[in-house]
C-alpha cells in the first residue's frame, strides 16, 4: 500500500473517496498546520486486496492496526465519502487512540430509525 506523509502537529489521518486520491491540494493544506498521513486503502492504487478482506470492517481493523503499528495517539480520522464510511467504523470499534472523526459525505451512514426508509434516492430507478 501506498503512504503519503507530510506536515507536522496534530496528526490526521486521511481516509481516501473510492475514486482515489482526488484531493491532494486538500492535503498539501491540510499539511500546513497538522501532519497528514494518507494512506491508500488496501486494493486501491494498485495495491492487491487481501483474500480474506470482504467488508469495510476488514478494512476498519486494518487502519485501527495502522494506527497502532505507527504509534499514533490522539489522531483525528477524517474520512471522505467510501472513506468516511471507514472511519466510522473505525470510531464504533475503539476510540483508545483517536481524538476525533470528520466525516466528509460519508456513504453507508444511516440515520434512519426505519431499516426500510431510503435515506439516498435512488437515482438509477426513478
Amino acid at each position: 500500500m501506498q503512504l503519503r506523509e507530510a506536515g507536522n502537529g496534530p496528526t490526521v489521518l486521511y481516509l481516501h473517496p473510492g475514486d482515489g486520491f482526488t484531493a491532494l491540494p486538500v492535503l498539501d493544506h491540510l499539511a500546513r498546520t497538522h501532519r497528514v498521513i494518507a494512506p491508500s486503502h488496501p486494493g486501491f492504487d494498485g495495491s492487491e486486496l487481501p483474500e480474506d478482506y470482504r467488508t469495510v470492517d476488514d478494512l476498519a481493523y486494518f487502519y485501527l492496526d495502522l494506527i497502532a503499528q505507527l504509534a499514533l495517539r490522539d489522531v483525528i480520522v477524517l474520512g471522505v465519502s467510501f472513506g468516511g464510511w471507514i472511519a466510522a467504523e473505525i470510531a464504533i470499534k475503539s476510540t483508545a487512540r483517536i481524538s476525533g472523526v470528520i466525516l466528509v459525505d460519508a456513504l453507508g451512514a444511516r440515520f434512519s430509525t426505519n431499516p426500510r426508509e431510503r435515506e439516498i434516492m435512488d437515482l438509477f430507478g426513478i
